[in-house]
């Protein structure tokens, strides 16, 4: 993996090298900490991938899911993260000594923007 990319690859079935992990299935029960052959047999039991989320914990979490659905879950996420709800500050500035007719005026202004 190139240098600074934010790129995530992730191992799944038979690629997942570490002698025991930890499984978590697709609703969230964990299984516990099992050999990997074990867990690759969970998962095609299910009809599933196992698809390792926490490389770096002791030992490794992984997950029991539909890979495709999972990286298309992901991807859909961060596009939904950049369309965020922006917030509109409106103002309307008064003087002291502002004529009647001008007063009305930001008057109904303000009763549009509330």
């Amino acid at each position: 993996m190139p240098r600074g990319s934010k790129r995530r690859y992730y191992r799944i079935n038979q690629y997942i090298r570490t002698p025991k992990v930890r499984v978590i299935t697709r609703e969230g029960k964990q299984l516990g900490v099992m050999s990997v052959s074990q867990a690759l047999a969970e998962a095609q039991k299910a009809g599933l991938d196992l698809v390792e989320v926490a490389p770096k914990a002791e030992p490794p979490v992984c997950k029991i899911l539909n890979f495709r659905n999972f990286l298309f879950e992901k991807r859909f996420k961060k596009q939904k993260g950049g369309r965020k709800k922006r917030e509109e500050f409106k103002e309307v500035r008064l003087r002291p000594f502002v004529s009647e007719n001008d007063l009305n005026i930001r008057l109904e202004r303000i009763k549009k923007f509330l």
